[in-house]
């Protein structure tokens, strides 16, 4: 394909060392994108400890900015105020200076797509370009990373009646701006069937959609063989910037590991991605658990490489693929986890994955996977399998994205009447 200048609005800042998977699939789109020969750049939010990765792409992109998150009283009243009428994701942007930077990119190095993460950003970007008084406005592209008024439908059926009707309230307004922004992209991009059918469902006959594989760490390496110890080794990844990854570590920690504990000897509970320094203080106090930081690609792989079972105890929300998952299917490690993480996850339960939501059933499945090898090779297995179909070739990612580009570039020289969809995968 002809090559293109790509814009990326992000939440957070792209960098190969950045403690998230957003920042770190990013990376390496734009890494890779460069490559390709494309110009690539972008504007990211950045909140306080981020500012340490600002730097870390600036000789592979044509132009970045990132945008500091303020803490001053004024934009924490901004924000007060206008989460009032609007979700908090949405009053975080809108207290910042990002629509006024990504006006002055605009002007200065004007690129042919905009690719914007999340809803919140696609209505900066629609609502920045019509400031730009040009009939040549840039294709506004959608990346669906996370449904989040999905996750909040579900959470109305856990609730009592009047949580029932509160929560109805927050899924009916997150619904509202996340689809009404969504509406706003010329083109989206999501990571699964499941995601394609609930935006049809909200964008009936509206949008070229494309369904995109997600990068994920180990994609250049699928499966190598392990490094089995003396020790019983279970490993859990968090992004630690998001409240969902710490409640999941913490009822694994009281409620799983003690039953663990009475029932299985040599056991280590490796877990990775701290930055939290009082939550790492409180884990170092317990004997059977080790912490690491978010290390370098191969060393990080390594974790998982040593590790005999994989455990994603998500107790809420959900996501729309999650890294952790891939990397542990692609390393062939068995995966344990719960019915929210599989949500996203879409295992076959039982045969790429063993899902638990009691303490009880959750560490009885570690401990069948931990003494039964035939068990746990089967389910790696189905892992690999899994993986194998889904990323026949590990240029897959990148091809799928530069198709969507393609497909988005046709779509506005061309023109397609109606409600057409580009689906891939």
């Amino acid at each position: 394909m002809k090559k293109i200048h790509i814009l990326f609005l992000v939440d957070f800042v792209p960098s190969p060392r950045a403690g998230n998977a957003g920042g770190q699939m990013f990376a390496y789109y734009i890494q890779e994108l460069r490559k390709r020969g494309h110009q690539v750049s972008f504007i990211a939010l950045a909140r306080p400890h981020e500012q340490q990765f600002r730097n870390d792409l600036t000789g592979q992109v044509t132009y970045c900015q990132t945008v500091p998150v303020s803490l001053s009283p004024a934009s924490c009243v901004r924000r007060a105020v206008r989460r009032l009428i609007e979700p908090a994701e949405y009053a975080l942007i809108s207290s910042s200076d990002y629509s006024q930077v990504l006006l002055r990119v605009l002007k200065q190095y004007p690129p042919d797509i905009i690719h914007a993460v999340h809803p919140w950003l696609i209505r900066v970007a629609a609502y920045t370009v019509k400031r730009l008084f040009t009939i040549d406005y840039p294709i506004i592209i959608g990346h669906v990373m996370d449904i989040i008024s999905a996750y909040r439908f579900q959470e109305i059926y856990q609730s009592l009646l009047i949580g029932k009707l509160i929560k109805s309230i927050s899924f009916s307004r997150s619904a509202y701006f996340e689809f009404l922004n969504y509406s706003l992209a010329d083109y989206l991009i999501v990571h699964s069937q499941r995601d394609l059918e609930i935006v049809n469902l909200f964008l009936p006959n509206h949008k070229l959609v494309t369904v995109s594989p997600v990068w994920f760490d180990s994609i250049n390496s699928i499966y190598k063989n392990r490094i089995k110890t003396s020790e019983n080794n279970i490993l859990f990844v968090g992004n630690f910037n998001d409240q969902r990854s710490i409640e999941g570590l913490m009822w694994l920690v009281q409620k799983v590991l003690p039953i663990l504990i009475k029932k299985e000897v040599n056991l280590k509970l490796s877990v990775a991605s701290i930055n939290n320094d009082k939550l790492l203080f409180f884990l170092n106090s317990i004997p059977h658990i080790r912490c690491y930081g978010y290390k370098d690609t191969p060393e990080f792989l390594e974790l998982y490489d040593a590790s005999d079972v994989f455990v994603f105890p998500l107790q809420r929300g959900r996501y729309s693929r999650h890294i952790k998952v891939l990397n542990a299917f692609a390393r062939g490690i068995p995966v344990v986890m719960t019915s929210w993480a599989n949500f996203g996850a879409e295992a076959v339960p039982g045969e790429e994955a063993l899902i638990a939501d009691t303490p009880e059933a959750f560490a009885e499945c570690i401990g069948q996977l931990l003494s039964n090898p035939a068990l746990a090779a089967r389910i790696a297995e189905g892992g690999l399998r899994r993986i194998r179909r889904e990323y026949p070739s590990p240029s897959i990612v990148l091809d799928s994205l530069e198709e969507a580009y393609r497909a988005a570039i046709t779509q506005k020289e061309y023109g397609h009447p109606g409600a057409s969809h580009y689906t891939l995968g």
